[in-house]
């Protein structure tokens, strides 16, 4: 499984994996502050670390490994001839940061191809996990014990008084590299891409805050289409790009997905009109918690997590899902990942 090896390989041979089996994590859905997520959660620090401490002990341990192994040290680090203090070996952090710029690319494209629903790339590339500046909420969260990337799309803001909400789920073995690579590998990263590029701020911003970084920033439509184009050729008989793919996926959603058709496009109901209002009304203000981003009604996720899982059990992959589901606060999720092996599935 390639995702799998370029993440291990990136992991320099440390076993520093985080076990994230029947784990818990809380992640605040309702703190929209800047730079918030769940690996910068206090209650997780004893999951994920604190790389902003000062004290050592609690950052990340590949980082920390990088610093206090002499291996590793040695591989990265070279004595200054003018200060005698040691620095970062750049040919070599920025060979490191190439391959997991690699990673990047392998965890979109899995995402575009197992997530359950074609997302407008120009949404999917631009994904974050942390919150962003002026008050930009991040795409990455935990809802109901799922690892989901969420977007909002606007086509039913006129009828219902709200963006409409998709919450996508991350197939098992995917969600797992993905959370090992935030947790894990992403402090790294940003370590030495300000050792790198220590004068671009919006870079560092996006190696802060996105999903899916680049070496140029951000992916856009053409290389998520180029990267399906060369993965869809080297794996299978006939090469897809993006626009190839969109046609393919949609023809069998619409086969093996169907929950959720209706419940996107819902009229008002028999409930709704004895409850004297629209349903726009009965969709906005009744029936939301803390629980479920953007005071979206509860009761839609479990169709989200069906059509999402559907989706991935017709693709033959292990679908993403968690045996914690109950919150552990009232504005808080839990989430429990499934072990994902060298033999998992993931693209």
């Amino acid at each position: 499984d390639h995702t799998y090896k370029v993440f291990k390989d990136l992991m320099l041979g440390e076993n520093v994996e985080i076990d994230l089996q029947n784990v818990q994590i809380a992640d605040n859905l309702r703190d929209d502050t800047f730079g918030y997520s769940m690996f910068d959660d206090p209650r997780n620090e004893h999951l994920f670390g604190n790389w902003a401490s000062r004290d050592r002990r609690k950052w990340p341990p590949l980082l920390r490994a990088i610093l206090e192994k002499p291996s590793l040290r040695a591989h990265f680090c070279v004595m200054s001839e003018h200060t005698q203090s040691l620095q970062w070996n750049k040919p070599r952090i920025d060979a490191w940061l190439s391959l997991y710029f690699k990673l990047s690319e392998l965890l979109l494209i899995s995402f575009e191809f197992k997530g359950g629903a074609p997302i407008r790339s120009t949404e999917l590339t631009a994904a974050t996990f942390r919150n962003g500046a002026g008050g930009r909420p991040r795409n990455q969260m935990i809802m109901s014990g799922r690892l989901c990337l969420t977007f909002f799309y606007n086509k039913m803001t006129a009828r219902t008084g709200k963006d409409g909400f998709v919450p996508l789920v991350w197939d098992a073995a995917s969600g797992y590299i993905m959370m090992q690579n935030l947790a894990i590998l992403r402090p790294v990263a940003e370590v030495f891409a300000l050792a790198l590029r220590p004068h671009d701020p919006t870079f560092l911003e996006i190696m802060h805050t996105a999903c899916f970084p680049s070496s140029s920033g951000l992916f856009d439509g053409v290389d998520l289409s180029q990267g399906i184009a060369k993965w869809t050729g080297d794996h299978l008989r006939h090469t897809f790009n993006l626009s190839n793919w969109r046609q393919v996926s949609i023809a069998i959603k619409r086969k093996v997905c169907k929950i959720i058709e209706s419940l996107l496009e819902d009229p008002d109901t028999i409930e709704a009109a004895q409850s004297q209002h629209a349903f726009a009304v009965d969709q906005r203000v009744y029936g939301v918690s803390g629980n479920v981003r953007g005071g979206v009604i509860e009761d839609v996720l479990p169709l989200h997590f069906e059509a999402c899982k559907r989706w991935q059990m017709a693709m033959g992959i292990v679908p993403g899902t968690s045996d914690v589901i109950s919150s552990t606060s009232p504005t808080s999720s839990s989430i429990s990942v499934p072990f994902c092996s060298s033999s998992s599935s993931s693209s």
